[in-house]
This record gives C-alpha cells, sequence and structure tokens, in this order.
C-alpha cells in the first residue's frame, strides 16, 4: 500500500477500493459504474430529488411518440416500442430480432394484447404487400368522395388531416 492512498469500501457496493488520501471525502467508489449509481441514490435524497422520473417538470408520464407513429415507454432507464414491450410480457421472453408485433387495425397507438400478433419478417412484410393490394378504393372512408385525390388510410386530404389531428390529441 503507498503513503498517500487509504482502503476504505466503496459507498455503493460494499468492495474494498484504494482511494488518494486527498479524494477521500469526494471519490469513495470502486468504478465509474458505482459513482454513477451512487450520485443517483444520493440526488434522490437530497434537494434535487424533483428533478429525477415523475417529480421533474417535464415528466411526460413515461411515454413518448416517436415521429413514425409508434410508442415508446420507459421501463427503469429504458426506452421500449410499446407495443413490442406487451408482446415481450404477454409471451413471457424476449423477442428475437426476426420477430415483429403487427396491429391487426392498422392503429400503431393501439397496444392492446387483442390487437397484436406476432409475425415473422417476412410475413409480417407479406401482410402489408397483402392488406396494402386489397385496401385500395376508389372512395374516401370518411366522407365517401371519389372526385377526390387519396392522401393516405384511404381519406382524401381534408379527411385525412381531420382524422390525424384526432389521432395525436
Amino acid at each position: 500500500m503507498r503513503k498517500n492512498r487509504i482502503t476504505l469500501p466503496c459507498e455503493n457496493c460494499g468492495k474494498m477500493t484504494e482511494i488518494i488520501k486527498s479524494r477521500e471525502n469526494k471519490f469513495r467508489f470502486c468504478s465509474l459504474r458505482c459513482h454513477g449509481i451512487g450520485v443517483l441514490a444520493k440526488l434522490d435524497q437530497t434537494k434535487f430529488n424533483r428533478a429525477i422520473g415523475p417529480r421533474n417538470y417535464n415528466w411526460k408520464g413515461g411515454y413518448r411518440t416517436h415521429s413514425n407513429g409508434y410508442r415508446w415507454i420507459l421501463v427503469g432507464h429504458t426506452y421500449f416500442l410499446e407495443h413490442r414491450y406487451v408482446m415481450m410480457l404477454h409471451v413471457g421472453r424476449e423477442l428475437a430480432h426476426r420477430e415483429q408485433v403487427h396491429h391487426l387495425n392498422g392503429n400503431k397507438l393501439d397496444n392492446r394484447i387483442e390487437n397484436l400478433q406476432l409475425m415473422d419478417i417476412r410475413d409480417h412484410a407479406r401482410e402489408h404487400r397483402i392488406s396494402t393490394w386489397s385496401r385500395k378504393s376508389d372512395h374516401c372512408v370518411g366522407c365517401g368522395r371519389s372526385d377526390d385525390i387519396h392522401w393516405a388510410k384511404e381519406r382524401c386530404k381534408s379527411c385525412y388531416r381531420r382524422w390525424y389531428y384526432h389521432l395525436n390529441k
């Protein structure tokens, strides 16, 4: 043991670690990982505790919606795609990379288990090709007009905007 070092237990895991004497009041952790965990634990107990999780003024309930329409949820310290997470809980295991979750009614925000179906990546692509071909229609499902150009989801421009606005309220 060197003269200017002392041995103290890590504040997080209890592992004995050598620390420089001049830093004994600041650094009492065996690694950067333990230091990060220890600092978060201390923040939770101090005056800054409102800045973490639901106590943060910017907290939005632990979920966010991506620009592609899928919802992400916060589980622990990691964000998951909600439909994949719901399916993982239902199946009881982690999903393989080649497994995809299909929304039966086409609504990406409807993540009820009865609306989700687990598929292989090839079957999922085939399903979307087939459903895209069979959905082509000559009139808008919102207003019934057939003279307007269709934007998406079998709707004319005005109906699509109205539908999209109500979906993302």
